[in-house]
């Protein structure tokens, strides 16, 4: 990432979850990008030069978190980018999604959050492992 300029993806199908954290972020420093689904987010991290945080929805249309888990697993250009987990499911994860979470050492968040410390300490810790 290029020095001074924090830069983040957000992706969510919820307009108001995309909207918050958004809002949130930018008041924090961060360059923004949101998606509203998992294609839309490949599509992103595919062009972007800077490996980028990824606050990301478990579920959403077209393409749901697992799937751009699962494509970033076996992507090297997806695979420098790191994953923090939004979820309403609460401990009802798929089995898959607990084994490429381990594998990819993704964080998780359950929803709903309105706590912005816990939004910058995931995003710190994403972006110190970027380093």
């Amino acid at each position: 990432m290029r020095a001074g300029i924090r830069q983040v993806l957000i992706v969510d199908d919820d307009f108001d979850i995309r909207h918050t954290l958004q809002t949130l972020l930018e008041d924090e420093g961060c360059q923004v990008y949101t998606a509203a689904d998992g294609v839309a987010a490949v599509q992103i991290l595919q062009a972007s030069r800077d490996p980028l945080p990824v606050f990301l929805d478990v579920m959403m249309p077209r393409m749901d978190g697992v799937e751009v888990l699962r494509a970033a697993a076996n992507d090297p250009v997806l695979r420098r980018h790191v994953f923090t987990l939004m979820t309403a499911m609460g401990r009802t994860l798929p089995m898959e999604l607990v084994r490429l979470m381990g594998a990819m050492q993704i964080e998780l968040i359950s929803k709903p959050f309105d706590d912005i410390n816990l939004i910058s300490l995931h995003l710190m810790r994403m972006e110190q492992r970027l380093t």
